[in-house]
């Protein structure tokens, strides 16, 4: 028996198509019924349903209108977040959605702990005089360490406990906000959203990592900016609604928080107009947190393991809808 994987366009904005047919076709066969299941993976595109006949799955960024046009019973996205999907209708189709939460706490933990680093370091100003071939003697007032300093990680799902490990693992004092305040390993104290304020009020750093909900959007806003300290910088590596844009530039430009280390925005790509663009204090990377060569096979395992699920009857994992 052959499965067909569709593969759509939309995942090349993440790593080229042809990693992740290598992943899944390259895998050993899958079993179902006590026989082995081969996997046919195809490119898909556009806005043709026909186009996605036939398919067990499509694996996707994006999403398209077609997809709830088509036979489609499974879409898998290959991102942890899915508030680009409109899950009331999914459900009503009765079609399934799963996603790739779980695979990307170590890379964007490291990614976090590297924007750290380089700010407490003063690492990104090097950087800056070398294009100019400018030797200088660092302000070593403006240098200090991570040991020690708190950082407030609020979310702490998948992401913000792979942050939470290594700035402990680094010796700094590790809070975190979560919608039930239950211990978590690495984090000191655990605040709910209702103590928001509270909790960044005292932090050298607060960084995002919850899902874009309605519950999120806007977390970070002018009041939120206000509890934060002066020398304090807010990282954002969850969704750039998350942060209300305008009022973060506002606090940067007041000189009310020291700085920001952001890997997402409202708009994406940033626009060239952005003032974020020339802020010393403000490292910009363009959503690359959870970028890894081995992207593709982590996000081909769950895929793999749910056509094995789906062969044999059982709940798909990550199901969301």
């Amino acid at each position: 028996m052959t499965r067909w994987v569709g593969v759509h366009e939309s995942i090349s904005e993440l790593f080229p198509p042809t990693w992740f047919k290598r992943a899944l076709e390259e895998s050993e066969p899958a079993e179902t019924d006590g026989s082995e299941t081969g996997i046919e993976v195809v490119e898909v595109g556009g806005d043709d349903p026909g186009t996605l006949s036939g398919l067990d799955v499509c694996v996707t960024l994006a999403y398209e209108g077609a997809f709830l046009d088509s036979d489609l019973s499974w879409v898998h996205s290959v991102q942890a977040g899915i508030d680009r999907f409109p899950l009331d209708a999914f459900d009503e189709r009765g079609m399934a959605l799963t996603n790739s939460e779980g695979i990307h706490g170590d890379v964007v933990g490291e990614t976090v702990l590297g924007y750290l680093l380089t700010v407490a370091r003063g690492l990104h100003r090097y950087r800056d005089a070398q294009h100019e071939a400018h030797w200088g003697d660092p302000d070593w007032s403006e240098l200090g360490t991570l040991r020690g300093e708190r950082v407030c990680v609020i979310g702490l799902g998948t992401l913000g406990q792979g942050v939470a490990r290594r700035a402990e693992a680094f010796g700094m004092e590790v809070t975190g906000v979560r919608r039930t305040p239950t211990p978590v390993d690495g984090v000191r104290e655990v605040y709910t959203p209702g103590e928001l304020e509270r909790a960044i009020e005292s932090s050298k750093f607060v960084v995002l990592c919850v899902p874009l909900t309605e519950d999120t959007q806007g977390l970070i806003g002018p009041e939120e900016l206000a509890a934060m300290d002066e020398g304090a910088y807010l990282v954002n590596v969850a969704r750039g609604a998350v942060v209300e844009e305008g009022a973060l530039v506002d606090a940067l430009e007041a000189g009310g928080i020291a700085g920001a280390a952001l890997d997402v925005f409202e708009a994406e790509p940033l626009p060239e107009r952005s003032p974020l663009w020339g802020m010393e204090e403000v490292l910009v990377t363009p959503h690359v947190a959870a970028a890894y060569e081995g992207y593709a096979d982590r996000v081909g395992a769950i895929v793999r393991e749910n056509l094995r699920r789906q062969g044999i009857g059982k709940p798909l994992a990550n199901r969301v809808v």
